[in-house]
């Protein structure tokens, strides 16, 4: 079926009216939800700051950076290590513990802590203190990002066959009970086999999402996620609010579902009614379209194509690593981890729009060229700016993520100009399951803190840096022609029109 036909007949009917607009506030609300259970995890698995619990010296108090507490505990760059105490040596009295209480040669590992905040996790829940646990924290997120990858082609082969709707409502279901279960898990192992299945589940609710389209607080508790998760319930009454994809029914055969969902489209803005006939012979005139595809060996033959693909799928996973590896450290800024989390993500509202304006003003290569530029610069700038100069600090952070949400807009908009029309839609997601090695190695970032604090934004300054270098291989598609074949993607970007075969 070609889009073209069905789009000319949306069009016919009218355009963005009541009907739509019901419709994308519909799927906003199950976006917004999915958003919102699909990070819980980052605040999960929060590192909590603890240092051990000196018994008797903590018996009346529970700061934790008492005055007395570097003749008890090591301490690494002025911060007491998180589960090691000296060797006590002497009875020490309530009031107050002395340098000569302790054995500073002698450190010994402890089982019980002093947090310097009241946030809770799974690193109290499940006792993953101390460094050598630090891996299961990260593991959750890459664990997610792995659920999401494997999740992406099931609900593009189930939705196919069931229907975007059924699909997304089980989806949001299985999300849900999921996510209820997990509130409640009391082990490491069967919290993350919850977290694998609920980011199953979430990547089948944002592709529907996107299919379905419209033409049709102090501290995270396990009690929130209930409410969160439980609230999402709701959604099971999209079975009657929310109409199926005009397009799916068509490719189904469904033709009468299609004809009434279309003409109820048309009555409420009171125009014409398409018939059975007229739907049927926009199915038929398309169907020899689904022939003509070119195999992907034949690009391979071209070294153009071939390293046009490799640079897209490199800067690709460059792209997401950054977005979401900035994303993830954005908790660990500062004290505001909630203020600094929220201002991370609402800043890509702003740079959606400068991405819009920028693409319209400037050439494709120059501005991702530059956002990466900019994005490494502000990554890099951010470790020279003192602890003490916060709001400096979280402007230039917030800078650097605007460019990379910039840059992973861009790299989007120039892999669907540059490829040819009977391959894009595959190179793309090609590209995009590429992608997801970035979003899967920033979870495990933290783990680098521990050579060195700044190392995590050094290699998110630095590959940034890289990607800007090799985006000038890109070809220039700003106004340029889609090529339908391999031929013509060839010459994209090229000063040579492309001359188009006419049919004889």
């Amino acid at each position: 079926m070609k889009e073209d036909n069905l789009d000319k007949l949306l069009t016919e009917i009218g355009g963005f009216g009541k009907y739509q607009i019901r419709v994308t506030i519909l799927l906003l609300v199950v976006t917004v939800f999915t958003y919102f259970t699909a990070t819980a995890w980052l605040f999960e698995t929060k590192g909590v700051n603890h240092r051990c619990r000196i018994p008797r010296c903590d018996e009346n108090t529970v700061v934790f950076k008492p005055s007395w507490w570097m003749n008890a505990i090591p301490s690494i760059a002025n911060e007491p290590v998180s589960c090691g105490r000296y060797k006590r040596i002497s009875n020490i009295s309530e009031e107050q513990c002395n340098a000569s209480d302790f054995n500073k040669n002698l450190v010994e590992i402890c089982n019980e802590y002093i947090y310097e905040t009241s946030e809770r996790s799974i690193l109290q829940d499940f006792d993953l203190h101390c460094e050598e646990n630090l891996w299961k924290l990260t593991s959750v997120g890459t664990l997610n990002s792995i659920g999401n990858l494997l999740g992406l082609p099931i609900a593009g082969i189930l939705s196919d066959k069931y229907g975007r709707k059924t699909i997304l409502i089980i989806s949001i279901s299985l999300s849900s009970l999921t996510g209820l279960i997990r509130s409640f898990a009391n082990s490491y192992v069967f919290f993350i086999s919850m977290v694998f299945v609920d980011s199953l589940c979430n990547a089948a609710t944002y592709t529907t999402t996107f299919i379905l389209d419209p033409h049709i607080k102090k501290i995270v508790l396990r009690p929130f996620l209930r409410i969160l998760y439980g609230v999402q319930l709701i959604i099971l009454a999209y079975y009657w609010l929310l109409p199926e994809s005009v397009r799916w029914l068509l490719i189904k055969a469904r033709y009468l579902e299609a004809q009434n969902l279309i003409n109820q489209i048309g009555k409420r803005k009171m125009e014409h009614f398409v018939s059975l006939q007229t739907l049927k012979e926009l199915c038929v005139d398309g169907a020899d379209d689904l022939n003509t595809t070119e195999s992907l060996k034949h690009l391979f033959k071209s070294c153009t194509l071939a390293t046009r693909l490799l640079n897209c799928i490199f800067c690709w996973i460059i792209g997401t690593f950054v977005y979401y590896g900035l994303t993830i450290n954005s908790v660990t800024l500062s004290s505001n981890t909630y203020l600094d989390f929220i201002l991370t993500v609402l800043v890509e509202i702003p740079a959606s729009a400068v991405t819009f304006f920028l693409m319209g003003t400037f050439k494709r290569r120059f501005t991702l060229c530059a956002s990466f530029l900019m994005c490494g610069i502000c990554c890099i700038a951010f470790i020279f700016i003192p602890k003490d100069f916060y709001w400096l600090r979280l402007c230039t952070y917030l800078l650097g993520k605007s460019f990379s949400a910039i840059d992973v807009s861009l790299i989007y908009t120039i892999a669907s100009e540059m490829f040819p029309t009977t391959l894009r839609n595959s190179l793309v997601s090609v590209c995009s399951m590429f992608g997801r090695i970035g979003s899967m190695v920033a979870p495990q970032i933290p783990l680098l803190e521990l050579l060195w604090k700044p190392l995590p934004l050094v290699l998110f300054g630095s590959t940034s840096l890289i990607a800007c270098a090799l985006s000038l291989m890109f070809p220039e598609t700003k106004n340029t022609k889609l090529p339908d074949t391999i031929e013509e993607s060839k010459y994209v970007g090229r000063h040579k029109e492309i001359i188009r075969l006419q049919d004889t």
